[in-house]
């Protein structure tokens, strides 16, 4: 059997042609059979040149060293930057003030908080981190002064309220809960000049 070109075989198929069995045969050998027959490297298109085109060895192995260099570098500034930011998130943390709210202030100067053993929380949670105090009411917010005893059984919360007054409050570890033990609030008059100041002036219990 033999391979004929594509002239060949049309000239023997041709109207009124009767093909003999091995002429049928060279036209069957003369393509590729999809399943039986293999493509040649060297009948494939352009594949020397292209094969030609790869890398070579050494070229390959300076390009592996790059890319494991630029990993390095990529890990290194990641873990830089994981570090980095749990530093920020620390400082953010610690110069972020604990926030005691205000249910509302009374005619007579009483402060009214929204839960006490949430606050006995807030306020030995600033005694071990060192953290700062705000009291907030609505959208206002104030600084606070806290002073606390070394047992956690005694928290002193000064301030200066949404309804202008200056508040001093005690609260007390009990052994039946978190209470307030005594509150204080003092009016601030009007300005008044130095020479006339005086602390029951200034101040005037309420």
């Amino acid at each position: 059997m033999a391979i004929r070109l594509r002239s060949t075989l049309k000239g023997w198929f041709k109207r009124g042609k009767y093909p003999l069995e091995e002429q049928f045969a060279d036209w069957i050998d003369s393509f590729l059979h999809k399943t039986e027959d293999k493509i040649p490297l060297a009948n494939v298109e352009d594949l020397p040149k292209l094969l030609n085109g790869k890398y070579d060895h050494d070229s390959g192995v300076d390009l592996e060293h790059q890319h494991n260099e630029l990993k390095k570098d990529y890990d290194t500034y990641k873990q830089y930057s994981a570090e980095h930011i749990s530093e920020l998130e620390e400082t953010t943390d610690k110069l972020t003030p604990i926030k005691i709210p205000v249910k509302s202030y009374g005619d007579d100067g009483e402060v009214i908080f929204e839960n006490l053993q949430a606050l006995e929380r807030l306020l030995v949670d600033a005694k071990i981190a060192q953290k700062e105090v705000v009291v907030a009411s609505g959208s206002e917010m104030t600084p606070a002064s806290l002073s606390y005893d070394d047992y956690f059984t005694s928290f002193v919360l000064s301030f200066f309220g949404a309804d202008k007054r200056q508040h001093e409050i005690t609260f007390s570890v009990e052994p039946d809960g978190f209470k307030i033990a005594k509150q204080e609030a003092f009016a601030h008059s009007e300005f008044i000049k130095a020479k006339a100041f005086s602390d029951t002036a200034d101040y005037p219990e309420i």
